[in-house]
């Protein structure tokens, strides 16, 4: 670990700011993601303890599934060929086009098993691209077809869907974009936005949060504008780094990371706007990261503090409950009548508990981060950051298959009726598959 440690210090003074590079560890070979210093957030993992993770993934997908880890070889020596392209390939050695929406390149998506670790039957989709091809004519578009939405490096971190709609934001661009979910033109909506984050939209209005410019983010904001376009709206500014942002009954709930100048103040707080009146519902939030709501309740999962609080729509005084407490950093949160799930990033794991607290079942364990979380139906769906997967299984846990391997690393993900939308924040890919 020393020695890992060693060799990060070393390679980091080196590498470009936003480029993803490789490291060897024994006899494997392994993909190191590097963030944006400027995005990075001030929880970033430890980079040795992430390429050793890795590493240990890696094993256990050559030691289960030789094929699977020749497939991954066989993608990491395209990319080199290529240089910042990317390949891909299903294992009987075929290409797979998709429809690319942007007239720049012609996509081409894997279909196939590789890492091994699936449980289900149904291959996985593996969004993987080849860049600067030759623009062809595309496909018509079809619902049942793999559909790449989006695929410039613009750091997507936010993805929000209407009937017609995929509204995304793009942190290294500063805009707010929509695309039609089967593919088409991208539509700009807002530019010049520090660092937009979380997106949401609700009755013809899109909102996002933003975290702000560095070095210590104090100038984030909340900002709405119509789902059409025009002149974007300041809800609320002088916020320090929007989290997340959630639309419900002409409610508009959000979150601030706080404050972190030469240390961290564990004041993050929890805010509602109704007709652009904010009111502060919960303060002193240790590292707030996700919002889920019901009629009632707004419930938090706190980063740093490692519990899930709530607190009551119409105020809590300030001060909100602790539901659970003890895991090693609680991310996604998603509720669905008196059931509370959410994902424990390094704990590995994805659990239910009712909302009003109470027995906690654990439904998945997970080597991989899991983050995200969205329930559709049911399904629930989740992100996985160290296997780069999208993964599904019922409410109830048990059996999951993995819908999508990510390029790099999942950065957002919404589900409807019409498919599974994911971004994968440094490839820039947001791809939409069907149900």
């Amino acid at each position: 670990r020393q020695h890992h440690e060693e060799r990060e210090l070393q390679h980091e003074q080196n590498l470009s700011r936003d480029g993803p590079y490789f490291r060897a560890i024994g006899d494997v070979r392994v993909e190191h993601l590097q963030v944006p210093r400027q995005l990075e957030p001030p929880h970033r993992r430890d980079h040795a303890e992430r390429v050793v993770l890795l590493a240990e993934r890696d094993r256990e997908i050559l030691a289960r599934n030789p094929e699977g880890h020749a497939l991954r070889r066989i993608q990491e020596r395209e990319r080199e060929k290529h240089g910042v392209g990317r390949a891909s390939h299903r294992r009987d050695g075929t290409i797979f086009p998709v429809v690319s929406t942007t007239g720049y390149a012609i996509a081409f998506l894997l279909i196939g098993c590789g890492s091994g670790l699936v449980t289900s039957n149904s291959p996985p989709h593996d969004a993987a691209v080849l860049d600067a091809l030759p623009v062809v004519d595309a496909a018509p578009l079809d619902p049942g077809r793999v559909t790449l939405l989006q695929d410039n490096s613009c750091y997507p971190f936010g993805l929000a869907l209407s009937v017609q709609y995929v509204y995304y934001t793009c942190a290294a661009t500063g805009s707010v974009n929509r695309v039609p979910k089967l593919g088409g033109a991208t539509e700009v909506l807002a530019t010049g936005r520090p660092h937009p984050h979380r997106i949401a939209v609700a009755n013809g209005v899109v909102a996002w949060g933003e975290y702000g410019g560095p070095p210590y983010f104090l100038d984030g904001a909340v900002v709405t504008i119509p789902v059409t376009g025009g002149t974007p709206s300041v809800i609320a500014s002088n916020l320090r780094r929007v989290a997340d942002v959630v639309w419900d009954a002409g409610e508009l709930y959000f979150l601030e990371n706080g404050t972190f100048t030469d240390h961290y103040f564990a004041d993050g707080e929890l805010h509602k706007s109704v007709n652009g009146a904010v009111t502060s519902l919960a303060t002193n939030l240790d590292y707030p990261a996700r919002i889920a709501l019901d009629a009632t309740n707004a419930y938090v999962a706190l980063d740093y503090a490692g519990s899930i609080v709530t607190c009551a729509r119409a105020g809590c005084g300030g001060v909100a409950k602790t539901l659970a407490k003890g895991f090693d950093q609680p991310w996604g949160v998603a509720v669905l009548g008196p059931s509370l799930y959410f994902t424990e990033s390094r704990g590995g794991r994805v659990l239910v508990m009712p909302t009003a607290g109470g027995a906690m079942k654990e439904l998945e364990v997970s080597r991989g981060l899991p983050g995200e979380i969205v329930l559709n139906g049911s399904e629930m769906f989740w992100t996985e950051e160290l296997t780069r997967e999208v993964n599904r299984s019922g409410l109830d846990g048990g059996t999951f298959d993995t819908v999508s391997y990510v390029d790099q690393l999942p950065s957002a993900l919404a589900v409807d009726s019409s498919g599974v939308f994911f971004a994968d924040e440094h490839s820039g890919l947001i791809v939409r598959l069907p149900r």
